[in-house]
């Protein structure tokens, strides 16, 4: 029985290589040496990473300390009283700015595929426990329309937050009489 299965094990693993193969051309037009570059980083770059970390404990800390610096550098964000939450694909830039991201329960907005997902997310807005800011930003990926990710917080939006000034020193960006939230703008991350 065990020698029965090895040509047929053989056939499936000669049938996936070509399969993977045909899609690799066609979309990302792979070399045999990328191919053996990527297989090698595989494993070396873990275990160069784990040799680094055993020799330098602080080393982690101070590279993660000098990438939020560069991103800080590179796409700054005013620091904001209260909680703050962004709505785009990259929470890098909110990570690094040193405020406090209280985000919500499904916060890459395109995951949020599921009725139960998206409501979710919408009673998080309309909410107590609501961010006081929120940087927005319409960033749907993938050339999807901008309603097909996240949509009910579309719809909330007008109704939960005002849109703040431009300028982020204008004494009037706070939230909207009667609202918790205040929105800062496109542009602003």
């Amino acid at each position: 029985m065990g020698a029965a299965r090895s040509p047929l094990l053989l056939l499936g693993v000669l049938l996936a290589v070509l399969t993977w193969w045909r899609i690799d051309q066609h979309h990302m037009h792979s070399t045999p040496a990328s191919v053996l570059q990527t297989v090698s980083t595989t494993w070396t770059e873990p275990f160069a990473a784990s040799l680094r970390r055993w020799q330098s404990p602080q080393r982690l800390h101070d590279d993660y300390q000098a990438t939020l610096a560069q991103v800080r550098a590179s796409r700054p964000l005013p620091i904001l009283p209260g909680t703050v939450d962004i709505y785009s694909f990259d929470q890098t830039q909110l990570l690094a700015s040193g405020n406090r991201w209280h985000p919500r329960p499904v916060f890459q907005s395109y995951q949020a595929y599921s009725p139960e997902l998206l409501q979710r997310n919408r009673d998080h807005l309309s909410g107590a426990q609501a961010p006081d800011h929120i940087f927005f930003r319409i960033e749907p990926i993938d050339n999807r329309l901008p309603s097909t990710e996240d949509g009910l917080r579309l719809a909330l939006a007008p109704v939960a937050v005002r849109a703040a000034p431009a300028r982020f020193d204008d004494p009037r960006a706070g939230p909207r009489s009667g609202s918790k939230h205040s929105i800062l703008p496109d542009g602003t991350c």
